[in-house]
């Protein structure tokens, strides 16, 4: 049975601020999915890398943005990440997770020595590659209660971003030659 596996859970002992990645192995040879960062914002409460960790696995947030009034146009890292996560998976392949820094500011560094699968590591800090937010119209991806969506729809819509992030997903592994996640 394939699963998510953590590497390091207590070494260093959590909660801690730091950098992390998630990687899969494939033909024996290591693959970065996503490296992120808990704790280069200033917060009140401690920050942790498993923490954040088990929101992407988890899926904890579907869309993130409301700028200028313009609402649920985007899929949130975490919905993308766990989504991709997810498809690793089903695909029989473990997927890892381990902290790999203390100083959440050297994720950057980090990005660009692991080049991520769905990140771009050519600015200042990395960001999920554009196309894997699949972006739509104001309010698309509103799944919240007050959205006036019925169980179903929101269900549909769910279905909907899944496969969308799943055919962008195969893409990229089609762009890099990675042969072992079924197509």
């Amino acid at each position: 049975m394939t699963q998510i596996i953590f590497d390091n859970v207590n070494e260093p002992a959590q909660p801690r601020n730091g950098v992390y990645k998630w990687y899969f192995l494939c033909n024996g040879k290591e693959f970065c999915l996503y490296i992120g960062n808990a704790g280069a914002r200033n917060s009140y409460t401690q920050k942790s890398t498993l923490l954040r960790a088990m929101s992407e696995a988890c899926r904890s947030t579907f869309t993130t943005d409301s700028i200028n009034g313009i609402k649920y146009t985007k899929l949130d890292t975490d919905f993308i990440l766990g989504t991709c996560i997810q498809f690793i998976i089903e695909n029989g392949i473990d997927c890892h997770w381990k902290h790999i820094d203390d100083d959440p500011y050297k994720e950057i560094h980090h990005a660009r020595l692991n080049n991520p699968l769905i990140q771009d590591t050519r600015g200042a800090t990395p960001k999920i590659y554009k196309k894997m937010n699949i972006e739509k119209p104001n309010r698309y991806w509103d799944i919240t209660k007050s959205s006036g969506l019925t169980d179903k729809q929101i269900n549909q819509k769910r279905q909907e971003a899944i496969l969308a992030v799943y055919e962008e997903f195969k893409k990229i592994l089609k762009e890099k030659g990675i042969s072992c996640l079924e197509m």
